[in-house]
């Protein structure tokens, strides 16, 4: 008996020792404000940085970095460390400030030395948990002539927010023309390379790929602000939606900045257009690949989606098929049959556009298993 009950004990600890692992977040990124600043080595520096940790929503053990290094921006070597070490024990609060402090004397001998970039890295780590690395630039000048070079050569973000109308999320009526602005704080001059991007409609939540609208390459000269507003964001289609100021990361790359700043917005459909178009097949939670997929015809659609999704807390596209008026079926094609599993269940549902792309009305979405 007291043996049973050991071994029933260990699998109790054992089960709850997993369960924790499986729910245990990780930290994800860490961005660090100013990314790059300059200064003029002719007096003391203070320069305050704000580290910002993110991590997954389940993260509860907080984040911490036991000190800061100062490398050559020109050669990598390890010139010093700065700063105390930075702890915060739960998930509250993942943001650290700190203020690094450099003497003109040391910063004199650095440039002696032919250095003249320095980098400000900080590793942060937490239990259980792969660490991750920010750095921030400083440079170095000698006199205001190359203070000046360096910052005409150069641009620097501080700070990128994006702004919707009434400086918030908002509901917006479709059809209705919305726009967003980006606010940016910079230091220095340069080129503005990007990517207006937008994600959505998908449902009741935000899922999928962003896509892209419209590119930037935009000189900005040594003002420190500037305002873009963006191109016309989709509002045909109800749902939500994030729109996000792509950064590139570098003149060659791609990728986006961790500067890349979102927002959101919702559009809900306008209750006198809105069409709830009827099913007629099929009318069963399960049927064979062979059953045609029928509904009511809409007055003045140019063209239906038929579209299938998986089942999971945040529905993802799987397959779908374009359907000309007049006709208003489809049976399920070879190509969405490669992608559509048998006995497997899915979200399924039909919209109508107009000659213009703009969304008319859908189906109420029903589930289907499909069967041989």
């Amino acid at each position: 008996m007291a043996r049973t009950m050991t071994r029933k004990n260990l699998a109790l600890i054992f089960l709850c020792w997993l369960i924790s692992v499986c729910a245990w977040g990780d930290l994800t990124s860490v961005t660090v404000s100013p990314s790059q600043s300059h200064h003029l080595a002719d007096s003391d520096l203070e320069l305050t940085l704000t580290w910002t940790v993110h991590s997954d929503p389940n993260h509860s053990t907080g984040a911490l970095s036991d000190n800061g290094v100062i490398t050559s921006g020109i050669t990598g070597q390890t010139l010093g460390q700065f700063g105390q070490r930075l702890s915060e024990p739960n998930r509250e609060s993942l943001t650290f400030s700190e203020t690094l402090t450099l003497s003109r004397e040391q910063m004199q001998t650095w440039l002696n030395q032919g250095i003249d970039q320095l980098e400000l890295t900080r590793v942060f780590s937490a239990d259980r948990s792969a660490s991750v690395t920010a750095r921030a630039t400083l440079s170095l000048s000698s006199n205001q002539l190359s203070l000046k070079r360096q910052l005409s050569q150069s641009l620097a973000f501080e700070a990128l927010s994006l702004i919707m109308p009434n400086d918030s999320a908002i509901n917006a009526q479709t059809l209705v023309p919305l726009k967003a602005k980006l606010q940016m704080t910079y230091v220095g001059q340069g080129q503005l390379r990007g990517q207006w991007q937008v994600n959505g409609p998908i449902g009741n939540d935000l899922s999928g790929q962003f896509r892209n609208l419209d590119s930037v390459n935009q000189w900005l000269t040594s003002f420190n602000r500037a305002t873009l507003i963006s191109p016309k964001l989709p509002t045909t289609q109800p749902g939500n939606y994030v729109v996000r100021f792509c950064l590139a990361e570098s003149e060659t790359s791609t990728d986006c900045s961790a500067l890349s700043p979102t927002a959101s917005y919702r559009v809900n459909a306008s209750q006198a257009t809105q069409v709830m178009i009827k099913i007629i097949q099929p009318h069963l939670s399960q049927a064979p690949t062979s059953t045609p997929f029928q509904w009511q015809p809409v007055a003045n659609a140019s063209v239906y989606q038929l579209e299938f999704f998986d089942t999971n807390l945040t529905p993802n596209f799987v397959t779908g098929i374009w359907v000309k008026p007049p006709q208003s079926q489809t049976q399920l094609t070879d190509l969405m049959l490669l992608k559509l599993q048998h006995h497997q269940t899915y979200y399924w549902r039909v919209s109508a556009y107009d000659k213009q792309g703009q969304w008319l009305g859908s189906s109420v979405s029903q589930t289907i298993q499909l069967t041989p």
